[in-house]
């Protein structure tokens, strides 16, 4: 979400940007300022707090063109280590519900609004770090795993992932992956999902474990 800011500001969009943690979205904000964004409104805000009085009143003040939302957490651990289900199982759940989701909404909204889907790969920020949701729903940062991540699979810089995805949002685009090889991916699991399975190495978390 940061460097989609930044991309939208180097193209003069208006921005008015919500996050939960205050100091980074000040810096956001005052970064998004010097690259040509005409006005940066920060909302420290949790998206999650539907009630949330402040978000919702400043909402009411805006013409909205575009609504960027984004939110992710990956889970580097075997299943029959997992001990809170009750964090974990709604994660899960919600990234494999939003697809389906964003497919009705898209033919509800049809032609006055388009949505496009980002489905991305290995792409650079704070999971390909080492930031992860572990066995027992807590986050967590391990330097190990981001080596792991950087050594077996290439990673796409932010900015570049950033750029490509508001390409196709101003092309109306349904969906756009990145990187362009893991388009391969999505083709292998439809035509061969053995060999995806076969891929697959459930030993990484055991061998990267803190």
């Amino acid at each position: 979400m940061q460097h989609l800011t930044y991309e939208y500001a180097r193209r003069g969009a208006c921005l008015l940007i919500i996050a939960r943690r205050e100091n980074l979205l000040k810096k956001v904000a005052e970064k998004a300022g010097k690259l040509g964004s005409p006005d940066v409104v920060p909302l420290c805000a949790d998206v999650l707090k539907v009630d949330d009085r402040k978000r919702k009143s400043l909402m009411n003040l805006f013409s909205v063109d575009v609504l960027v939302n984004n939110a992710g957490i990956g889970s580097m651990c075997l299943i029959e280590d997992v001990t809170d289900i009750t964090k974990l199982a709604p994660v899960m759940a919600s990234k494999a519900a939003l697809l389906g989701f964003f497919e009705t909404m898209r033919v509800e909204l049809a032609p006055e609004i388009s949505i496009t889907t980002a489905t991305l790969g290995i792409i650079e920020s704070e999971i390909t770090k080492g930031k992860h949701l572990s066995k027992e729903g807590t986050t967590q940062v391990n330097s190990d795993l981001a080596n792991a991540y950087a050594n077996q699979l290439p990673v796409m810089s932010s900015s570049a992932c950033a750029k490509v995805i508001v390409d196709a949002i101003r092309r109306k685009e349904r969906n756009v992956t990145e990187p362009k090889w893991y388009r391969v991916l999505f083709l292998l699991k439809t035509l061969c999902p053995e060999l995806i399975e076969w891929g697959y190495d459930p030993e990484m978390e055991l061998r990267y474990k803190a």
